[in-house]
């Protein structure tokens, strides 16, 4: 669960406390002159209309924050795994163009022609280009969970180099 200080920025927080206060005023002001006098009809519905203003305005606020919360979550349930199936294919992929970077060190080249092997290199890292663009997707998503799931492949990797 999101703590509420990710959840709201700057601008929402002083937003919520305007708010705050502008109800708090709402419900003070009616009640101390209602003390010393009845409110008019005017004063009455001029405050009512105030309330109304606010509340919907608070509904709309909290309901924008609310649906930001809820997609986070939604997404979040999904990074870790999706994130994982990406960092494998990236990694696969990266295996292949060694593989082929090491047939064509034994293969001679002329310079004005182009054999199989370069041309799948050359699509091999347009797919490693793409994979690595996705990886920094998911990290501007959720950043929290992409960190987690390197740290942990990292973990792994340092283990097996152990080995």
């Amino acid at each position: 669960m999101m703590k509420i200080s990710k959840r709201l920025g700057r601008r929402e927080t002083l937003q919520v406390a305007a708010l705050v206060m502008v109800s708090i005023i709402l419900v003070i002001v009616p009640a101390a002159v209602t003390f010393s006098r009845e409110l008019s009809g005017l004063e009455a519905s001029l405050l009512q209309g105030l309330g109304l203003l606010v509340g919907l305005y608070g509904s709309y606020l909290f309901g924008r924050m609310s649906a930001r919360s809820s997609a986070y979550e939604l997404v979040q349930v999904h990074a870790r795994p999706a994130f994982r199936r990406l960092l494998a294919l990236y990694n696969g992929l990266s295996r292949v163009a060694a593989v082929v970077a090491r047939a064509q060190s034994g293969v001679r080249k002329r310079e004005d022609h182009w054999t199989p092997l370069d041309v799948l290199e050359a699509l091999i890292l347009q797919q490693i280009l793409t994979a690595g663009d996705a990886m920094e997707d998911w990290r501007d998503i959720v950043p929290e969970e992409v960190a987690s799931v390197e740290e942990k492949v990292r973990i792994h990797v340092a283990a097996e180099e152990e080995q």
